[in-house]
């Protein structure tokens, strides 16, 4: 790598740290940098293990505006990259000039009272996005590691991107962690059983060394963690008998799903598309009535081609676990519309009676406000 693709690369680094912001397959890296940054976990070689040299300089840097030695020590001592360890070792000197208080690091562990068994840390799920994204947190506790977490981004088409296993954490520290990380996430995240974030993560490592690929992070850990673990793809409903029979309200009412940040982005064929489509719109002749009609049918034959492209059954499932979750946050009536919408999805129901989607249509394009004024 150059020194200007490495500047490029550290700065990168650097706005993610500040935004909490990061591509998908870096997220849960990010977060363990950010838990690092801000003290929340314990800062030793599994905690700075695999971080990748962007983001260790960048780490490095911050520790230097903010003279913390905690953090540059850690560095100094655990930092895969030799001579930015080096780099560390000369800022914890200059830091020491200038009169700030170098502690020792301890690299021993201190002894672990196996009699206390507090409970394991909570397991998390957040929404899944568009491209069938999501952050998940797998929550324990072993007596000699004590609390710690899975944090991982898995998608629906490459499965488990990134998976990391931190020790020594709380709960505390898990719920900063993860506000932190809000930009990453459209929805919301909430707490869920351990055996649904585990059972994703399976499935998630499973679609992985399928396509023979192998995850970024802690792959032992996280593979000895999930040894055994049944793999779970969906999740099964089984509605009372009143709800079932109002699915269909509910799927008349589920353009209220727009105002869902779970489902931004969700059915946008993309600038491009769109921006052709406003272009045809805006160049369409004849009287208003024509020109409103003919835009409407552009307009339709755009999303018509998209969803023909889409992998309907893969969305589906998407809203599903959508459902679910929102039915774990007490959304009862967001949970039975996004219910409802993936069943018309699976039946092959034109998007144009899914409430929903027409709504996004609406949204993304409204032709309406397009067409040119009739001189």
């Amino acid at each position: 790598m150059s020194a200007a693709a490495g500047d490029t690369a550290i700065a990168a680094a650097q706005s993610w740290l500040a935004s909490g912001k990061a591509p998908p397959h870096r997220a849960a890296e990010v977060a363990r940098a950010l838990a690092l940054q801000g003290h929340q976990i314990p800062m030793t070689a599994a905690t700075l293990r695999d971080l990748g040299p962007d983001i260790e300089a960048a780490l490095l840097h911050d520790a230097g505006e903010r003279s913390d030695v905690e953090l540059a020590g850690a560095l100094a001592e655990f930092a895969a990259d030799k001579a930015l360890a080096k780099q560390a070792k000369k800022l914890l000197f200059k830091l020491k000039q200038k009169g700030v208080q170098v502690p020792v690091r301890h690299q021993n562990r201190a002894p672990v009272d196996l009699a206390a068994r507090p409970a394991p840390l909570p397991s998390l799920a957040s929404s899944i996005d568009a491209a069938g994204g999501q952050l998940l947190f797998l929550g324990g506790w072993h007596p000699a590691d004590g609390p710690w977490c899975v944090m991982a981004m898995i998608t629906d088409r490459e499965g488990l991107l990134s998976g990391y296993y931190v020790a020594g954490t709380s709960r505390t520290q898990q719920k900063e962690l993860i506000a932190k990380l809000r930009h990453q996430i459209n929805g919301f995240t909430v707490e869920v059983p351990g055996d649904f974030v585990a059972g994703r993560l399976r499935w998630a490592l499973d679609l992985r060394d399928k396509h023979d690929k192998i995850f970024e992070g802690d792959v032992a850990e996280v593979r000895r963690i999930l040894e055994g673990v049944e793999p779970l793809e969906e999740v099964e409903f089984a509605l009372d008998p009143e709800d079932e029979a109002q699915l269909g309200r509910h799927l008349g009412a589920s353009s209220a799903l727009a105002s869902e940040g779970c489902f931004h982005g969700w059915f946008d064929p993309g600038k491009a598309e769109l921006d052709k489509l406003q272009s045809a719109v805006a160049e369409l002749s004849g009287s208003e009535e024509e020109r409103r009609e003919r835009a409407l049918q552009l307009r339709s034959e755009l999303w018509d081609r998209w969803l023909a492209r889409q992998d309907l059954a893969a969305m589906a499932g998407r809203m599903e676990l959508n459902s679910w979750l929102l039915h774990c946050v007490q959304k009862q009536a967001s949970a039975l519309q996004a219910l409802a919408c993936a069943r018309a999805l699976r039946s092959g129901a034109h998007w144009s009676t899914i409430a929903a989607v027409q709504q996004a249509v609406d949204n993304l394009a409204p032709v309406g406000t397009w067409l040119r004024p009739v001189v």
